[in-house]
C-alpha cells in the first residue's frame, strides 16, 4: 500500500498494481475524506490500542487467505521500503521450487492441498480442520506441516525482532483453536531443541 497518495500498490491476493484506490473512492464519494492502509496494518493498530501499549515493540500475524505481520514500534508502523512483515513470503522449502510460508500453510494453501490429496474440488478448509480433528491421516498431515511452517516463520520473527508482544490473529486462527494449539506446540519443540543445543 501507498497509504499518502492513496494507491495499492501490489496486492497478492487481488490483480492491482498501482490501483488509485484513494482516487476511484472520491470520484464516487467526492466529499469524503478517504484514509486507507493495509487491512493487516490496521488490525494491528486496534491490537495495540486494545493491549494499552505505549514504548513497546508489537507484532501483529495474520493467518487467513495470506500470512503477514503488522510491527509497530512505540506506536508507529515498521513499513520498511514496502515488504516489512510479509513473512508469508518466507522460503520454506527450495528443492525443485521455491515454497514460501504462505504458498503451505494459508487458508487457500491448505485447501488447495486438501483437494489435491482427497480428489475432492469440494472441499474446505472448515472441513479440512473437522477431518483433522477426526484424526484423518491425510489432513492431519496437511495441518501439521501448515503448523510447522508456521512456527518456523515465528521463530524467525521471534530472533529478528525480539518483539514485547505478539499476537496472532486472521480467519484461520480465530476459528480453528485447535490449530493455534499445534502451532504452539510446535513453537514449544523449536525452542526446546534449540536450548538443549546451546
Amino acid at each position: 500500500m501507498d497509504p499518502v497518495n492513496g494507491i495499492a500498490v501490489f496486492q497478492n491476493n487481488l490483480q492491482w498494481k498501482k490501483f488509485p484506490l484513494a482516487n476511484r473512492l472520491l470520484s464516487i464519494f467526492p466529499n469524503a475524506r478517504i484514509i486507507m492502509d493495509n487491512d493487516v496494518y490496521m488490525a494491528a493498530f486496534g491490537e495495540w490500542k486494545a493491549e494499552l501499549l505505549e514504548k513497546e515493540t508489537f507484532a501483529y500475524v495474520t493467518v487467513s487467505t495470506g500470512i503477514s505481520v503488522c510491527i509497530l514500534h512505540e506506536g508507529s508502523f515498521i513499513r520498511g521500503v514496502g515488504l516489512a512483515g510479509e513473512i508469508g513470503f518466507s522460503v520454506m522449502e527450495d528443492e525443485d521450487e521455491v515454497k514460501t510460508l504462505e504458498s503451505i500453510a494459508s487458508g487457500p494453501a491448505m485447501e488447495a492441498e486438501a483437494r489435491r490429496v482427497f480428489k475432492d474440488r469440494t472441499v474446505t478448509t472448515k472441513r479440512l480442520m473437522e477431518l483433522n480433528e477426526r484424526l484423518d491421516p491425510g489432513a492431519t498431515a496437511i495441518v501439521q506441516q501448515a503448523a510447522k511452517c508456521i512456527a518456523r516463520g515465528l521463530h524467525q520473527l521471534f530472533i529478528v525482532l525480539d518483539p514485547h508482544v505478539v499476537v496472532l490473529g486472521g480467519g484461520i486462527i480465530n476459528n480453528q483453536p485447535l490449530f493455534f494449539k499445534l502451532i504452539q506446540k510446535e513453537l514449544e519443540r523449536i525452542s526446546d531443541n534449540l536450548f538443549k543445543k546451546a
